[in-house]
């Protein structure tokens, strides 16, 4: 930020149990912010040692329990970190005089809704892979192949049931797509796009001044079409990286931001947008870019540096690593599992959550439970 230091504000931070609430809530608190947390009862993810006693959030309507919580204590500016909160909040519209750190419906519609990301793209001159949204082909055109499917309505829920799929054959698309159709969730299927895969942390201010933390993609989980697991970021990757940002420009987005991309003949093509901090969001700040401080800054009209100096973070997401470990060893694949673990356990790589947290090795436990039990009851049907 510019200028002298702003005065402290009270932050409600919404699924501050997650790994990018939970990191947000402690870089807030190091700035001198006061922040309360607040969680959405039945979410995987419901405390942290930054988050021991937070509020809970009703799971409808949701943005009118926000609006009378800012109103009767006071404050000032609201910090979303999960889609469904993101998008809730968003589609309140006119309904929501409180600040938040996010986007309104219209911004919300245009880059992370998946139906609206693919016209912004190509209104703001940044590549986007061909999509179909919910089986909608134009005349003429077929589905991909080999094709990238998942679900197009960026929640929590629909992505822990189908996880993203790559799909080889004309078979194992349609089976998902099947799939997903009987349960009622939306579908996404996107041409596979090759070259490096990155992440790009960011906040925006009013001005359009946006500083940013480029972060290359060394594996996913899952591994052949999953999100981030591993990251590495790039200091130098700033004029890569510019390429996607005319898509916040294009909607004068302000608050922070999360997009994932291709490099392809040195520029991304943009696939997913996410209007909030990531849940990789720590990589960024280790790196030197305070994305929830700066985002909430923004959000409440003060300007930011365009430039922030950055220095390299290997970042690994331990929930992606770990299900990726279990995976090889349940393949019996050793020398997989040994990378894995070494990779991870590097000294010099940043771990997130912090593997002692106790109430993250709870959640973890308690999701390894709920997700077995669903892969029995699926056998037995």
């Amino acid at each position: 930020m510019t200028g002298p230091a702003p005065a402290p504000l009270r932050v409600l931070v919404l699924g501050s149990g997650f790994r990018g609430g939970s990191r947000s809530v402690a870089a807030l608190r190091r700035a001198g912010h006061d922040v309360v947390c607040g969680v959405m009862p039945g979410g995987p993810h419901q405390r942290s040692r930054h988050t021991v006693a937070p509020v809970r959030v009703p799971p409808t309507r949701t943005a009118e329990w926000v609006e009378a919580y800012c109103r009767t204590h006071d404050v000032d500016v609201v910090l979303p970190t999960t889609e469904d909160l993101t998008r809730a909040l968003a589609l309140a519209g006119d309904g929501l005089t409180v600040t938040v750190a996010g986007p309104d419906a219209a911004q919300y519609a245009a880059l992370c809704d998946k139906a609206g990301l693919g016209a912004t793209c190509a209104r703001a001159d940044v590549g986007h892979p061909r999509t179909y949204v919910d089986g909608a082909v134009p005349p003429g055109e077929s589905l991909p192949l080999p094709a990238i499917v998942k679900t197009s309505g960026s929640g929590e829920d629909g992505d822990a049931d189908f996880p993203v799929l790559l799909a080889t054959t004309a078979r194992d698309r349609d089976t998902r797509l099947a799939a997903m159709a009987a349960a009622g969730v939306g579908a996404v299927v996107q041409e596979v796009i090759t070259g490096p895969a990155w992440v790009l942390h960011g906040v925006r201010d009013r001005d359009g001044h946006c500083p940013l933390a480029a972060a290359l993609a060394v594996t996913t989980w899952p591994r052949d079409a999953g999100v981030s697991s591993v990251t590495r970021v790039m200091p130098g990757a700033d004029a890569l990286a510019r390429t996607a940002t005319p898509l916040l420009d294009a909607v004068d987005y302000v608050g922070p931001w999360c997009i994932n991309g291709f490099e392809r003949d040195g520029r991304l093509v943009v696939h997913d947008v996410n209007l909030r901090v990531a849940a990789s969001v720590q990589a960024a700040i280790a790196a030197g870019l305070d994305v929830p401080v700066l985002g909430v800054a923004a959000a409440v009209g003060q300007t930011v540096a365009e430039d922030v100096p950055l220095r390299p973070v290997t970042y690994a997401s331990l929930d992606g690593e770990l299900r990726a470990a279990f995976a090889a060893l349940r393949a019996r694949d050793w020398r997989e599992a040994a990378r894995i673990g070494a990779r991870a356990g590097a000294p010099a790589t940043l771990r997130d959550p912090e593997p002692w947290d106790p109430w993250y090795v709870i959640a973890t436990g308690r999701t390894a439970l709920r997700r077995a039990t669903r892969r029995v009851a699926r056998r037995r049907h």
